[in-house]
């Protein structure tokens, strides 16, 4: 069995922790992002019952996968708390893995890589069929070389 490279699955976590709402890779310390979270959450909770469901996410490019990311108690839905959580863990993650990345190697692990989750929901819905896509490939390679 193949999984997917960290290159691939990267950005597509990104989108499920933030709701695609944050494409610069960069991270952020735990408790700003908590305290930034509460912004993004009200903006998706369009009938304000203090959850987000699937059918609240149509803009974010995998909304189940979104809601599975997020979804600790099994309920199909996302509290706030849940958000929070998820949201400020993905942060403090890439902004671990930002400051422990050599400084020549950076240009190369995220050269093109903000806009994948939005290429992964034009051409296809099954994330295994996009980390053998043949277009990728030679950008797996690269980052393998390294």
């Amino acid at each position: 069995r193949r999984t997917p490279d960290i290159s691939e699955a990267w950005p597509l976590g990104r989108c499920w922790a933030t709701l695609c709402t944050h494409k610069k890779f960069s991270g952020m310390a735990y408790s700003k992002a908590v305290a930034a979270s509460a912004a993004v959450f009200r903006k998706f909770d369009k009938n304000s019952d203090g959850f987000l469901v699937a059918s609240e996410l149509k803009k974010v490019s995998d909304s189940q996968g979104a809601v599975a990311f997020h979804d600790t108690d099994g309920d199909s839905r996302i509290s706030s708390q849940e958000f929070a959580e998820g949201y400020a863990f993905w942060f403090a993650v890439e902004q671990q893995v930002v400051a422990g990345t050599p400084s020549k190697l950076k240009k190369l692990h995220y050269k093109g890589l903000e806009d994948l989750p939005t290429k992964v929901a034009d051409r296809v819905e099954d994330f295994t069929t996009v980390c053998l896509a043949k277009e990728y490939e030679e950008e797996r390679n690269q980052i393998r070389e390294v």
